[in-house]
């Protein structure tokens, strides 16, 4: 008759030895640990960098913007005409502004208001 060891399986599942699943296991998971963790540490660093990068091109271009409305309203304070690749639309002063008398005059003959 076979007599059955107190503790031990029926029937043994599994590798013996070193590949013991527990063993398997806390043998990935402490291999992938520092993985894991140096890849969310430089996916943050990335998306840290990634959002410093955009508020400074927020700011550059809300400076460019700038910088163009004022040189936009120097000429029109200074009196002399835009020139027209320089009218940026979206800024506050992109509508053409009609300040000279030939463009004035122009667009009276348009309305219809020359000779009145």
């Amino acid at each position: 008759m076979d007599e059955r060891i107190p503790g031990k399986p029926i029937v043994e599942i599994g590798l013996p030895g070193i590949f013991d699943p527990s063993i398997v296991v806390i043998v990935v998971a402490v291999l992938l640990a520092p993985i894991t963790f140096l890849t969310i540490v430089l996916l943050s660093f990335f998306l840290v960098i990634c959002i410093i990068n955009l508020v400074i091109n927020l700011f550059l271009i809300i400076i460019f913007l700038l910088v163009i409305n004022l040189l936009q309203l120097f000429y029109l304070l200074s009196g002399t005409s835009l020139p027209s690749d320089f009218v940026f639309s979206g800024s506050f002063l992109a509508l053409r502004v009609i300040h000279r008398h030939d463009d004035w005059d122009r667009a009276r003959h348009y309305r219809g208001i020359a000779d009145k």
